[in-house]
């Protein structure tokens, strides 16, 4: 059985979603691997907000589309004794890749929700 348990809320950048049965570290860790295994890097830590990103941005000022790049910021809390809230927010729009770019950066949102729900 998963610990994914709901989608709590979602709107164009951000998407929250509920864990019941885990830890905060554990959905952290999960997350981790999950987006490491992607190949996005730590750039930020602050508590438990991580921000991650894929690809180079100056790359994607230069060649727009040709070059990928994405980031989120995913932050994982208690809500009560037997959930956890994860909030993943997209951190770059895709603009400096024109309309393919920001195609990009919603299919990359969406595939990563998917593999969150899977937890």
């Amino acid at each position: 059985m998963g610990y994914f348990n709901k989608v709590l809320a979602e709107v164009k950048s951000t998407s929250s979603f509920q864990y019941t049965g885990i830890s905060v570290d554990d959905l952290s860790k999960k997350v981790e691997t999950l987006f490491l295994s992607n190949g996005y890097k730590i750039i930020s830590e602050n508590g438990n907000q991580i921000m991650y990103e894929k690809g180079n941005y100056g790359l994607r000022l230069l060649l727009g589309a040709f070059c990928k790049y994405f980031k989120f910021n995913v932050a994982v809390s208690r809500i009560n004794e037997n959930n956890c809230l994860l909030t993943i927010i997209k951190a770059t729009t895709g603009r400096s890749g024109g309309e393919t770019g920001m195609n990009q950066i919603k299919d990359e949102f969406l595939k990563i929700k998917t593999s969150l729900s899977t937890f």
